[in-house]
């Protein structure tokens, strides 16, 4: 009964404007199946400012200007160079776990003449190949809630920055109602609140089976959250604003925002968004729900 209430839901959604993307990129839904990595990493490019206006108190733009900086999670490439060339950034190294994001960010920088400036890398969540305090400032754009575990991957990141440099990072978090990443299927929020991820796993198998025009990889089985061991959802870890609070012992908290959800739809300075904000500020249980992302800036102490 429960899969068939799930099911009607995103059914139904398909025929409003909760209806998925088709993919996983900002490009329209035309264009996931056919665009290639290089313009996929182009679309990133286009798409730069969005991370900055996460941050409303925080001039990251002109912070990072002048500054030898790594992109972690660098996807296609496309932010990547235009940290170095729109933000000013005096060399940026990206680095993902597929070749193919690597190879399209290198080829980016290449067509944008800032080979010299602009270098990709394999990595994994547990390690970065670079040195020890290597960069000024590292960025990282939806990322911390994909891998395996959060605390690992921060490690590295204390670890390559240098001290008194910053870690500007926006993630969402697990009970976000926004945060499922079903996009590619379904816009309508709070799925994951309401049904478990088993459930979810199974009905959404069942709707991409039935849609060639989703260009996405099946799941067949469910992740665990690095601490509990639950299951959570697909390509997630199930990190809550408790667990990154932990994770980031040993980090100065610059500044922490929760962007609640009306902020980002309808703008900060609208009313829904000025009344419903106190939300946000209740118990993480509470909180999580109404929140679109956290922007954090972190630094390594001077003295570390």
């Amino acid at each position: 009964m429960l899969d068939s209430l799930l099911s009607g839901i995103i059914a139904v959604s398909q025929k409003t404007p909760f209806r998925g993307r088709g993919g996983y990129t900002n490009l329209p839904k035309d264009r996931q199946q056919v665009a290639t990595p290089l313009e996929k990493g182009e679309a990133e490019a286009a798409d730069v400012d969005r991370f900055f206006q996460f941050f409303p108190s925080a001039p990251v733009r002109e912070e990072i200007a002048g500054k030898s900086i790594l992109d972690f999670g660098s996807g296609y490439g496309g932010r990547t160079v235009e940290y170095v060339r729109i933000c000013g950034a005096n060399d940026a190294c990206g680095v993902e776990p597929f070749q193919n994001a690597v190879d399209a960010g290198t080829a980016l920088a290449a067509k944008r003449s800032l080979s010299d400036k602009v270098h990709f890398k394999l990595c994994t969540q547990e390690s970065i190949p670079y040195e020890d305090r290597r960069f000024d400032a590292i960025l990282t754009f939806d990322v911390l809630e994909h891998v395996a575990d959060p605390r690992t991957s921060l490690q590295e990141l204390y670890r390559v920055l240098k001290p008194g440099g910053s870690l500007y990072a926006v993630f969402p978090v697990y009970r976000g109602a926004f945060s499922h990443h079903l996009d590619y299927l379904t816009l309508v929020p709070g799925l994951h609140l309401l049904f478990g991820p088993d459930r979810l796993l199974r009905v959404v198998n069942r709707h991409l089976d039935a849609r060639p025009d989703i260009i996405v990889g099946r799941h067949d089985r469910l992740p665990t959250h690095y601490k509990t061991g639950k299951p959570v959802l697909p390509m997630l870890n199930g990190m809550g604003l408790r667990d990154f609070k932990e994770a980031i012992e040993g980090w100065k908290v610059r500044s922490l925002t929760l962007n609640s959800i009306p902020d980002i739809v309808l703008g900060r300075r609208s009313l829904v968004s000025r009344l419903t904000r106190p939300l946000t500020t209740m118990p993480p249980v509470l909180a999580e729900p109404f929140v679109f992302n956290v922007a954090v800036i972190l630094t390594r102490p001077a003295e570390s």
